[in-house]
């Protein structure tokens, strides 16, 4: 596939207009092969019904090249249109390429997100921990230092 950093982002609507136009084209394309059938069999019937008359061969012979010229028309319109569906296709693939290495890149920062706040989470109940245990060692050291002191005021009287 191609360089993805090189396919323009599209909008959703964008996006979906792409795909409209493929499938008009498609149809577009499928009319025309209908056609040339058509005009195939047109032309096989005016080959096939050329008479000796000189005017009647005229007639004919002008009939067979506008036709011709209509077919190899027809036939440049269906190269240019398969040509259009062709770079359509290649840009929704690329398209949708982009949408996968994004969701990709975005499972990965999600995944790390989560990391992240797990280990704070777990830095902040050891903070909480670490600040109840000096809390608790300074109200047992208070209140030793005030029995020390009251022991030591009463033995002093």
């Amino acid at each position: 596939m191609g360089n993805s950093s090189s396919t323009p982002c599209y909008s959703e609507s964008q996006y979906n207009t792409i795909v409209n136009q493929r499938n008009k084209y498609q149809r577009e394309y499928n009319k025309t092969v209908k056609q040339i059938a058509k005009v195939t069999s047109e032309l096989n019937m005016i080959k096939e019904g050329c008479s000796s008359g000189s005017s009647v061969k005229e007639k004919a012979k002008e009939m067979f090249n506008l036709l011709e010229n209509r077919y190899l028309d027809r036939l440049t319109l269906i190269k240019t249109q398969q040509s259009m569906l062709n770079k359509q296709n290649v840009m929704l693939s690329n398209k949708n390429d982009k949408i996968t290495s994004q969701t990709a890149k975005l499972g990965k920062y999600k995944d790390t997100l989560q990391t992240h706040n797990r280990l704070i989470q777990y830095d902040l109940e050891d903070t909480y921990l670490q600040n109840t245990i000096v809390i608790s060692l300074k109200s047992g050291f208070l209140l030793s230092s005030i029995i020390i002191i009251a022991l030591l005021i009463k033995n002093r009287k």
